[in-house]
């Protein structure tokens, strides 16, 4: 199973079955379960984690 995450500049079409990801926003996938979810990197007070 693999997972594909696309940057801009790429054609992203919904009709293709793309979904937009927010900014500041990062997907995290099992490679073991195949499960996967999106993780905000914004901090509660609106600055990112790790900067």
């Amino acid at each position: 199973m693999g997972v594909i995450v696309a940057s801009s500049g790429f054609r992203q079409d919904t009709d293709d079955g793309w979904l937009e990801m927010g900014n500041d926003t990062m997907l995290v996938a099992s490679r073991q379960t195949g499960r996967y979810f999106l993780r905000s990197l914004l901090i509660a007070d609106g600055s990112i984690e790790g900067a």
